[in-house]
Formats: structure tokens, sequence, C-alpha cells
């Protein structure tokens, strides 16, 4: 049994990158030039991961064309940070700290003298 375009479209999920989605959108949204634009996006944003969607709905974007190329920005700095995470790094180079805190006590006046040393530890970088 085929389905309609709208079907199709309606069924269709971000399961790889936004841009396949994007790429299967547009060929399954070609035969429906006349649908309203607002329909459409909200069909895109209704199709798309959530961790996409929930940034998507952070800014304000007027046209179809915008939000699928925010959308895929988006899942490219996702993608982007998930690689960093996966090598244990988290954007950039990280230091290491050690601290110490000295106490200087004077019973008649309470604390008088309180010293922090932060220390970079060795493989700091």
């Amino acid at each position: 049994m085929n389905q309609s375009p709208y079907e199709l479209l309606l069924n269709l999920k971000h399961e790889g990158t936004v841009e396949e989605y994007h790429e299967k959108f547009e060929l399954y949204a070609g035969p429906l030039r006349g649908t309203e634009p607002e329909y459409l996006k909200g069909i895109f944003l209704n199709g798309v991961k959530e961790v996409v969607r929930a940034e998507l709905k952070l800014h304000p974007i007027n046209t179809l064309p915008e939000l699928m190329d925010y959308a895929q920005r988006i899942d490219e700095k996702n993608s982007l940070m998930e690689k960093g995470n996966a090598r244990g790094n988290r954007g950039g180079p990280t230091r290491s700290y050690s601290s110490s805190r000295t106490i200087t006590w004077d019973p008649s006046v309470g604390i008088t003298h309180i010293v922090w040393v932060v220390v970079p530890t060795k493989n700091s970088y």
C-alpha cells in the first residue's frame, strides 16, 4: 500500500544526522508545495530528536529553511561535543589543582588569618 506524501512526512523521524533527516524531509515535502509553511515547520520540528528540538525552541526562527539550517548547526555542535566527551575532553585542556588551607586561631578575637594555597599538580594539561 502506497503512503500519501503527508503520511510519509508525518512518519519521518530524525534517526541519523539532521542533514539526512533534512534531505528526506525535502524529498517527501516536494509534492506538497502548496502546504502552509508554518505547518511544514511544525512537522519538521516534531520529527527532529528531542535534544535538537529543545534548543530550536529557544530561538525565534521565521522560515523553514532557517529552521533546517539551525537544526543542522545544532546537530553538528552536539556531535562535536559528544566526540570530545568520548575522549574525556570537555572542549579543551583541563587542569588539576591541589589546595590546602591554613587557619590561625586566637581564642580572644576569633579567626585572625586564613591562607589558601592553590597549586597546579603535575600533568595538569
